[in-house]
């Protein structure tokens, strides 16, 4: 566990230099979430194209925006994901990518998404509910609020 979070945090380090880096880092849900044994089928959302999708969600730009702007630029948002492997939920394939503030001396999860393979369906690895739609995140969780609050006089 040690060397795997070690692992991802190089990966953020080496990422982190460059702008806009899309990689990501997280253990899997102990629910109903596995890699082990995962049997690789044809993907048609790339890691690429998960990551992409995840950092076009209006949240996450304005959460970058928000990361950037409070910090003067001296903080960056990262998308990472790791593992490398497709982790398997309820039989389907997706990729784990998470939303991460790449601070100096640390990194701060804010987020855990889940992108289907089969149809690239954005889940939410909410850790108080487990793994909810991106529509229940929305209206449960609210999202926005967490920059707007911050943000308020």
């Amino acid at each position: 566990m040690k060397i795997t979070f070690a692992l991802a945090v190089l990966l953020i380090v080496i990422i982190g230099c460059s702008e806009n880096s899309d990689t990501k880092s997280t253990a899997p849900s102990s629910k109903t979430i596995s890699n082990v044994g995962a049997v690789a089928i044809p993907a048609s959302t790339t890691k690429e194209q998960a990551v992409s999708m995840v950092f076009e969600l209006p949240e996450i730009k304005a959460w970058s925006n928000y990361i950037e702007h409070t910090t003067k630029g001296k903080v960056h948002a990262s998308i990472i994901i790791f593992p490398e492997e497709p982790e398997i939920l309820d039989g389907k394939q997706y990729w784990s990518v998470n939303f991460y503030e790449n601070q100096p001396t640390h990194i701060h999860r804010w987020e855990s998404f889940l992108v289907s393979l089969d149809n690239g369906e954005i889940l939410v690895d909410d850790i108080a509910d487990d793994v909810i739609s991106l529509q229940e995140w929305r209206d449960q969780k609210k999202p926005m609020e967490r920059i707007r609050v911050a943000n308020a006089p």
